[in-house]
């Protein structure tokens, strides 16, 4: 077990290390950021390498806030001997990057705060609801056409007559549309869950851009 004294001589090595790798970045500082974790597991950024980018590791960043390079926790970024490239992305990697990137400008293109994003969800909840509620209302009719019809069959069965081809058919065709309109139900419930995922992805995906934007402008 490492004693007071060893802890102290490695703490002072990594600073020194640090240091020193302030110094051969310190040209190109301009043009990087850092992602960095503390001690508590908080997430920040920052042009300067601190101690945490490098007990805890970190990424590197370029001016679009992409990441870069990645080095694992006590690497020191700008030494080559210790540094960690990225590694080469599929052309796959590549388009799924790049049209992150473009989501990434329209979402900050598209709203100026959260809250315009929640004012969209609810518009477009709204909509949906209004769609929702039309079938809610065919299926009412739905149900109480298919209760008629099958109360006339029950008629005929318990005089034990046979119930009327027409009849058949007609309690056939209204079963089969009242459950169409069941699955429509069920679709237009689903697509409102699928609104509120999307909207609120796309507030906290904002919520981390900006904030992104704001470290590096500090």
């Amino acid at each position: 077990m490492a004693t007071s004294a060893e802890q102290r001589h490695t703490s002072r090595a990594l600073l020194a290390a640090i240091a020193f790798a302030a110094t051969v970045i310190a040209p190109a500082a301009d043009a990087k950021m850092y992602k960095c974790t503390d001690a508590k597991g908080r997430t920040y950024y920052t042009d300067k390498l601190t101690p945490d980018c490098v007990q805890q590791g970190t990424q590197e960043m370029n001016k679009r806030g992409i990441v870069i390079r990645e080095y694992a926790a006590g690497q020191i970024p700008g030494q080559n001997s210790i540094k960690k490239e990225e590694t080469r992305k599929s052309p796959e990697e590549e388009r799924e990057a790049i049209e992150r990137e473009r989501r990434d400008r329209a979402l900050l293109a598209t709203y100026a705060s959260e809250k315009e994003i929640d004012l969209a969800r609810d518009r477009n909840l709204e909509q949906a609801g209004l769609v929702l509620q039309s079938l809610r209302a065919r299926e009412k009719n739905a149900v109480d056409k298919v209760t008629k019809l099958s109360g006339e069959a029950g008629k005929f069965t318990a005089q034990n007559k046979p119930v009327p081809d027409w009849l058949k058919e007609e309690l056939a065709n209204a079963e089969r549309e009242l459950a169409a309109i069941k699955a429509q139900v069920v679709s237009k419930q689903r697509e409102m869950e699928s609104i509120r995922a999307r909207f609120e992805a796309d507030k906290e995906r904002y919520r981390e851009l900006t904030q992104k934007q704001g470290e590096m402008r500090k």
